[in-house]
Parts: C-alpha cells; structure tokens; sequence
C-alpha cells in the first residue's frame, strides 16, 4: 500500500511542476522530487531543468539531479 502512496505523491509533484504557475511551488516540488528518486521523478527533473521559464527552478533541478 505506500508503494501506492508514494506514487500517487510523485504523480501529484509532477502535476504541480507542470501546472503550477508559482514558480516557488515548481521549486518546491523539483526539491521533493529529487528527495523521492525514481525513473518518473527523474525524468521530470531532467525535463523541469531543460524547459522551466524560471531560473531557480532550473538551479534546483540541476541540484537535485547532482
């Protein structure tokens, strides 16, 4: 069952990242993401640093991947 959960909280982390307008809510999201780990997460990471319109959010993508 938290496999599920955990999951459904990456999925959730990604929605915002795309979604979300507030660039400090995209930052927050890419710092969990880097702290949950994952394929999915990773590759939202990866997208979030080559595409995000906001350069903190890049920064902090770039950090979470290492």
């Amino acid at each position: 069952m938290k496999i599920m959960e955990a999951e459904k909280e990456v999925e959730g982390l990604i929605k915002t990242l795309k979604r979300d307008r507030d660039s400090e809510a995209r930052a927050k999201a890419v710092e969990a993401l880097g702290e949950k780990g994952g394929e999915k997460a990773v590759e939202s990471l990866i997208q979030a640093l080559r595409e995000d319109s906001n350069s903190y959010v890049r920064l902090r993508a770039a950090l979470a991947l290492g």
